[in-house]
């Protein structure tokens, strides 16, 4: 095996890997000094290659399979990104900027360390094209990227290598995916699947060794991952998917994670939220929003038909939060009511346990700092559960959901407003003795105008002091708050 080094430093290198046929993968020598050791991460994409089992996957468990834009929210812990954050290493270590304990040295320059970095990017997606270019192949490359980055560089590696598992990616993406991803616990029936595939097997036969239902078919490649989260449901409802699946693949990946989201709560809400999620909007944001209430509506409608000592039995301390909240139902959830009318149900839910909060006395505690004005905008701390409510539900975001981090002392969140009109939410959270800006967000959890940000900003570093309350007893937290969108969304 030839290998052709393209750079060099002190104590690491990136370089293609080489034969008779030609450039076959790329790797990069991590360097030692801020980084721990470890292995090189090797980039091998050539089919023939692969076969052979000449593949180091390093820390990597991921790939984009193309070079890496400028916003890596999504790109992180891919190998490209591995590949990228090798290189800027080794150029900073070259140029004497850190010392072996990681600290700063006397060389050390901001502008010329991100002038490193920036180059670094553009070096490893230079590579990583030219690799890409003359080492993948490229109809096993485009059926990859259909998938999600998680489950693209097992989807590249078995089509690349096999006609037979290209043919299930193309017929059916779900089970192929399933079956790659459950490979790696060693199960017998996953090894048996994979091998009946190579067979020929009937695409039933192999779906049936693996619990996954044929109807699952009409998954798209994007959606793979949504669906896993729901198959158990899916396999109980097929009729589901034949009557309410859409037609699109961002449509299907939001009733997928809708029907994941009301899941939590079960039942007959499960189902009725397959049958409405479509018609719930056209934002991934909007929809997890709305089910953020309802469902923290429709369950304390099951507490309140459930009798008291059964709740109590499974819900344990939390059962009197649970049960404070189901007081206030007067109409209980039944899944034959319409979208309109449990949407407003539970409107009138929240406002009464909001309001309710507010007369039985559960203030916040005294605002981290007071409100005030600058550039234009009014900056306004949110001091009870009411208003927390309300300013969620007038910016269409599910900050309501906070109210227990605001009263434990995490977090403390800011109505931003222009002319008496909101604009947009801010949350604070704590940096010891100090307060940084976190979240900073418009109507329907959009971003928002930079000017915003920076008229935050400057309100912020015009405090001089701020008051952090001491947390209140554990079990004071309320854990009959339902939100759980965290992953998902940040309001």
């Amino acid at each position: 095996m030839n290998v052709f080094t393209l750079g060099s430093t002190n104590s690491g290198r990136i370089e293609f890997l080489r034969d008779g046929k030609g450039i076959y993968g790329l790797m990069v020598a991590r360097p030692r000094g801020r980084r721990h050791d470890v292995r090189p991460i090797s980039f091998v994409l050539r089919p023939d290659k692969i076969r052979a089992g000449e593949i180091d996957d390093g820390l990597s468990f991921r790939a984009a399979l193309h070079p890496l834009p400028r916003r890596l929210h999504l790109f992180k812990q891919t190998t490209e990104y591995n590949l990228r954050c090798a290189l800027g290493a080794a150029m900073v270590e070259r140029a004497g900027m850190f010392s072996d304990n990681g600290e700063k040295t006397a060389s050390y320059d901001r502008r010329k360390y991100w002038g490193l970095i920036s180059q670094a990017a553009r070096i490893a997606n230079s590579l990583i094209g030219q690799l890409i270019e003359e080492a993948a192949d490229k109809d096993a490359l485009r059926l990859a990227r259909r998938f999600p980055i998680r489950e693209r560089a097992q989807i590249y590696r078995a089509v690349s290598t096999s006609i037979r598992f290209r043919q299930l990616a193309e017929t059916f993406p779900y089970l192929a995916a399933h079956i790659l991803r459950m490979l790696g616990t060693k199960e017998v029936r996953f090894c048996e699947a994979y091998n009946m595939v190579e067979r020929g097997a009937p695409l039933r036969d192999v779906a049936n060794i693996c619990d996954v239902p044929i109807v699952l078919r009409k998954i798209p490649p994007g959606a793979v991952i949504a669906a896993n989260r729901v198959q158990s449901f899916l396999s109980d409802h097929p009729d589901f998917i034949h009557a309410y699946l859409p037609r699109t693949q961002p449509a299907i990946r939001r009733w997928l994670l809708a029907i994941s989201y009301a899941n939590q709560i079960g039942g007959p809400f499960t189902e009725w939220t397959a049958r409405h999620a479509a018609d719930m909007g056209n934002r991934l944001i909007e929809v997890a929003s709305l089910l953020s209430d309802l469902r923290d509506w429709a369950r304390a409608s099951y507490i309140a038909s459930t009798p008291a000592h059964i709740v109590q039995a499974i819900n344990g301390n939390a059962f009197l939060s649970d049960r404070a909240g189901a007081k206030y139902i007067t109409r209980q959830f039944d899944p034959g009511m319409s979208l309109s009318t449990v949407i407003q149900l539970s409107e009138e839910w929240h406002e009464a346990v909001a309001n309710g909060e507010h007369e039985n006395g559960r203030e916040f505690p005294e605002p981290w700092c007071p409100a005030g004005s600058v550039n234009g905008y009014e900056i306004i701390p949110i001091t009870n559960g009411a208003d927390l409510y309300r300013e969620g539900k007038a910016m269409h975001h599910c900050v309501g959901t906070y109210g227990d981090r605001v009263s434990y002392g995490e977090i403390y969140v800011y109505s931003v407003r222009e002319n008496g009109e909101r604009i947009a939410t801010a949350e604070l959270t704590r940096n010891g003795a100090r307060v940084r800006l976190g979240q900073v967000r418009g109507p329907c959890n959009a971003n928002v105008d930079k000017k915003i940000v920076v008229g935050v900003r400057r309100w912020l570093g015009q405090q001089k002091s701020f008051v952090f309350p001491a947390p209140p007893e554990p079990q004071s937290r309320d854990p009959g708050c339902v939100s759980g969108l965290d992953d998902e969304i940040p309001f």
